[in-house]
């Protein structure tokens, strides 16, 4: 599995459940930061996540970008590390 950041340009409920349902391996960074554990390309995520149907960027329900990790390192709570590690 690859560990996939997303960040939304705001906060939604909606997008909270979907992201909980479509992506059970998830740790909530902050308020509009997650972290996916996934199998998924980060075009993928998007899709799924953020448009209903729709393909122009014009149609996402959320302005967001889904980045990749390639590495990692930084200061956070012991749980993201735990995260990361199982995950990553």
């Amino acid at each position: 599995m690859t560990v996939l950041a997303i960040i939304v340009d705001e906060e939604d409920a909606q997008f909270a459940l979907d992201l909980e349902e479509r992506y059970p391996v998830n740790y909530h960074v902050q308020s509009r930061v997650w972290l996916v554990a996934t199998n998924d390309l980060t075009k993928e995520v998007s899709s799924k996540l953020f448009f209903d149907g729709g393909k122009d960027k014009s149609d996402a329900r959320i302005k967001h970008v889904v980045l990749s990790t390639n590495g990692y390192w930084g200061y956070a709570n012991n749980d993201l590390w735990e995260f990361m590690a199982r995950n990553a």
